[in-house]
């Protein structure tokens, strides 16, 4: 007998393949600096200050850098911009680094090129977010990823520096940041040009934000007079006058007040901190306990203050008036009052004021119409004729006539 052939129905089944090895879980990226917006507040530090915004209702104001605090636990410094106390560890993070995201966001890392407060020198907005990059920076041979993306700060999960002098960032860092207007104009084109750049002053460095903001507006304009040079002159007016506005904002802060190290801007309060006499008791407990308020650098919108009118003259009659007014009730006001119409020319008789009238009543005047009927019929009778001859004169007066 020979063997069945493979086809055969009495072969016998094959053995089964090896099942292949199931595939490692994808690795959650280690996330070198944590951040929770949940217990994490995040303050945009104007002395990496880096870009204007030429609208303050389109956009906002770009720093480097930003401070991150505990919530609950930081006060902003009275009076003292750019100044905080805090009972915590804080952090300052630097741009130009990976960006984790939420995983509920489902985005994958990205480079940050900047940190963007959206209320500072707005009353429209609010908010921070973070200006970020997709990856990979190279797309093909030449083209660069240039488009920045904008993310609320309540969806970023942290933070990790780079090694700038490390493939592939040593190669593509520069290339990808000199098509950034903000970086190039900063001569930033890797993290340690941030702190380079930090040693200028900030009131220097606004004279050069300043003028990039104006270019930006020039550019709106042109752009907008192609259709409508009208409407681009009044953009224009609305723009400069605003950026103009934003100036005297950061120059009146003062700008100085930024040039100080961190540890000069930022108190750590314990129990034996001392020159802080604003920092009081109720305070220090509060900021201990996590109710404390963290107010940052913003722009206040001015209020027009106007001078209070002056008290009205309130009569007894007045007084009067307004007594026995039950609720749900209105007043008789003037303009409901009505008008009798009487001769102007004729002397009107006044009220006369009568203690049993009941108080919170308006006098009322007697009816003249009466008298003046009785004028004109006297007046009609006396011209008729002086005195009848056997006819005694009659009596037109009005008591003899009721």
């Amino acid at each position: 007998m020979g063997d069945s052939p493979p086809d055969s129905p009495n072969a016998a089944p094959a053995a089964a393949p090896a099942a292949a090895p199931a595939a490692a879980p994808a690795a959650t990226p280690e996330i070198q600096h944590p951040f929770d917006p949940t217990i994490h507040s995040c303050v945009v530090d104007l002395r990496a200050l880096c870009r204007l915004p030429a609208e303050p209702d389109e956009d906002g104001v770009h720093a480097f850098r930003a401070l991150v605090f505990h919530k609950g636990k930081t006060v902003h410094v009275p009076d003292d911009p750019g100044s905080y106390a805090t009972t915590e560890p804080f952090r300052a993070q630097q741009a130009l680094c990976l960006v984790h995201f939420d995983p509920a966001t489902k985005r994958e890392d990205e480079l940050l090129l900047s940190f963007v407060d959206y209320g500072m020198v707005s009353t429209t907005m609010t908010g921070v977010y973070v200006q970020s990059l997709q990856l990979p920076l190279h797309k093909a041979r030449n083209i660069y990823e240039e488009t920045p993306r904008y993310t609320s700060i309540k969806d970023v999960a942290g933070f990790t520096n780079i090694n700038a002098k490390a493939q592939p960032w040593c190669a593509l860092l520069k290339p990808t940041l000199q098509r950034q207007l903000m970086c190039d104009e900063m001569n930033v084109y890797c993290p340690l040009d941030i702190i380079t750049m930090m040693k200028t002053s900030l009131r220097a460095r606004l004279k050069l934000v300043h003028k990039i903001a104006v270019d930006e507006i020039d550019q709106t304009v042109q752009d907008m007079a192609r259709q409508d040079a009208r409407a681009a002159q009044k953009a224009k007016a609305r723009l400069e006058s605003r950026l103009d506005a934003t100036m005297k904002f950061f120059d009146e802060l003062p700008p100085e007040n930024y040039d100080r190290q961190l540890s000069q801007r930022i108190l750590k309060v314990s129990e034996t901190t001392d020159g802080a006499e604003w920092l009081n008791t109720p305070l220090r407990q509060t900021m201990r306990s996590g109710g404390a308020k963290l107010v940052s650098t913003i722009r206040r919108t001015v209020r027009v203050v106007l001078e209070p009118a002056p008290a009205p003259v309130i009569t007894e009659a007045a007084e009067g008036a307004g007594d026995g007014v039950e609720s749900g009730e209105f007043e008789e006001s003037e303009d409901d009052v009505h008008v009798e119409d009487t001769d102007a020319t004729q002397p009107q008789p006044q009220p006369a004021e009568s203690e049993s009238a009941p108080r919170g009543k308006r006098a009322r005047t007697a009816p003249t119409r009466l008298d003046t009927e009785m004028n004109a019929t006297s007046g009609r009778g006396r011209g008729r004729g002086k005195k009848m001859k056997g006819v005694e004169e009659v009596c037109m007066c009005v008591c003899c006539r009721l």
